[in-house]
């Protein structure tokens, strides 16, 4: 019988595949809007620059930096104050059913506590 050497790991065999045609490059199609700048140094002054910010637990996060001309590039950008609160009742809405299941899985994990200890549990102050 013939000794087996082992080198490494072992990997299955690969063969070559025939469909294969390369690296998958996206599509490119054309875009009606674009507009070559021939010099954008020649550029005239900027007004206005506005900052997009979200402030969540882990840091701040940019959401768009906008360079405008005029205040009225931007109106279509503003948030009404009826749009801003849409926006907070919608997330309240949808932030509501994750407190409920939040209380409904902690007071079963207290009540198996309690049972497996034999001993009623305090509620933690929070």
């Amino acid at each position: 019988p013939r000794a087996l050497i082992i080198k490494g790991p072992w990997t299955p065999p690969k063969i070559d595949n025939p469909e294969y045609k390369g690296p998958w490059e996206h599509p490119q199609i054309p875009n009606p809007d674009w507009n070559e700048v021939k010099n954008p140094h020649h550029r005239l002054p900027i007004n206005y620059v506005g900052f997009d910010l979200w402030q969540v637990k882990s840091g701040t996060l940019f959401g768009d930096i906008v360079l405008a001309d005029s205040e009225a590039d931007i109106d279509s950008l503003l948030w009404s104050k009826d749009m801003h609160a849409d926006e907070k009742d919608a997330k309240e809405e949808f932030d509501k059913p994750d407190e409920a299941e939040d209380d409904a899985e902690e007071d079963e994990d207290m009540e198996e506590l309690s049972q497996e200890t034999g001993e009623e549990q305090a509620w933690p102050l929070v």
